[in-house]
């Protein structure tokens, strides 16, 4: 029996929308070259105007608002950290520390920043703290723009009742791994900040900067007090004046002629680095996009850990069948993993820029909660 007119009249609408959808996606990001995606997997986000990379949807679309409203990758990712601070609190937020690489177009070149190092923001901290006793009870949220104004004179609101500490947990209980974040943004004028922050470890020292609602870092416990505290040996990292220790923290550029083509940046411990140049090796020896080259499998040695050392491999259980002996016969020894969870490989974010239209191919952190936006 043939199709009715108004049946007929529907499916050529239908068969149109989807020639259309398929031409605008096709359309959307031809000046990409990326190898074919190994797995199946979530696909990169591909924008024109800008994009934003996190470990949280809700920051993402936050950058990504400002950008819609006039903002640069700056002004997006500034409202991304704040947004992390909020959702991610045991990750990062004001009182910790972080590392920044900040591009524009009309300089060309690179700057490195180190957050919290302002006169104004000293000002500000030196008014909620009180050396001679904890603070009282858990911080309300300021006024950043006043301390910004005159942190002599700003008001600091009163605290609320102190709750006991609860760290994190995931629905099965377990604890929550994790202290630091990473974020990226970009816009169509060319403008990149790749940005990592930290608390060092879970919830930072656990402690709040006077009635603010910050929390402290406690990333100076990565010093020795005299040695090395698994290897016994005298350490380089001994806690002294005017010394800085050791990070994790790795935002990363890469540039081609001059212009930046991959910003990429992670976080977990020691896991970090790692994480990154597996990323890396995907994307420019592999050419895969940056979505595919972050779900790939990966191999990290040591533990996540800085103070426990450790010399074995930890595998996703995606490779382990088919390496795994291999490497055991090479001499390395194959971790455990408790429970059968998965190891932590590094968590990491990314962004290709190609250089020709300064179109955008973003991916996030499947391990965790990554998101992608972009328009």
């Amino acid at each position: 029996m043939p199709p009715r007119p108004f049946r007929l009249h529907w499916y050529a609408i239908a068969s149109a929308a989807i020639c259309l959808t398929l031409l605008a996606r096709s359309a959307a990001h031809p000046e990409f070259k990326f190898a074919g995606r190994p797995w199946l997997g979530k696909h990169s986000v591909y924008s024109t105007h800008g994009i934003v990379s996190t470990m949280h949807p809700l920051a993402s679309q936050a950058g990504i608002d400002i950008m819609k409203r006039g903002g640069n990758a700056f002004d997006a990712g500034i409202a991304a950290a704040l947004v992390l601070s909020a959702v991610e609190a045991w990750m990062g937020g004001p009182g910790g520390s972080s590392y920044y690489l900040v591009y524009r177009p009309q300089d060309g070149e690179v700057v490195a920043l180190e957050a919290m190092l302002s006169d104004v923001y000293a000002a500000v901290q030196r008014r909620r703290m009180n050396p001679t006793r904890a603070a009282d009870g858990r911080a309300r949220y300021g006024d950043p723009q006043a301390w910004s104004q005159d942190p002599d004179i700003a008001k600091l609101p009163s605290p609320l009742p102190a709750l006991p500490p609860r760290p994190p947990r995931t629905p099965d209980g377990a604890p929550l791994e994790g202290s630091t974040s990473h974020l990226i943004a970009a816009d169509a004028e060319g403008n990149c900040l790749t940005f990592t922050h930290t608390l060092g470890n879970i919830y930072g020292g656990h402690d709040v900067l006077g009635t603010t609602g910050v929390l402290g870092s406690n990333s100076m416990d990565w010093f020795d007090l005299d040695q090395n505290v698994w290897s016994a040996e005298p350490s380089h990292l001994v806690l002294e004046p005017g010394k800085r220790n050791r990070f994790t923290l790795s935002p990363g550029m890469v540039f081609k002629d001059g212009k930046p083509v991959v910003l990429i940046g992670g976080s977990a411990a020691e896991t970090t680095m790692p994480g990154i140049a597996q990323v890396l090796l995907n994307m420019l020896d592999f050419d895969l996009d940056p979505q595919s080259a972050i779900e790939a499998p990966r191999v990290v040695f040591g533990d996540i850990l800085h103070w426990t050392g450790g010399s074995t491999l930890h595998l996703d259980p995606e490779i382990r069948a088919a390496i795994g002996d291999s490497l055991q016969a090479m001499g390395h020894v194959l971790a455990e993993e408790p429970g059968g969870r998965r190891p932590i490989v590094g968590m990491v974010n990314a962004v290709s820029i190609d250089p020709e239209t300064g179109h955008f191919a973003g991916g996030a952190e499947i391990r965790a909660d990554g998101h992608v936006s972009g328009y």
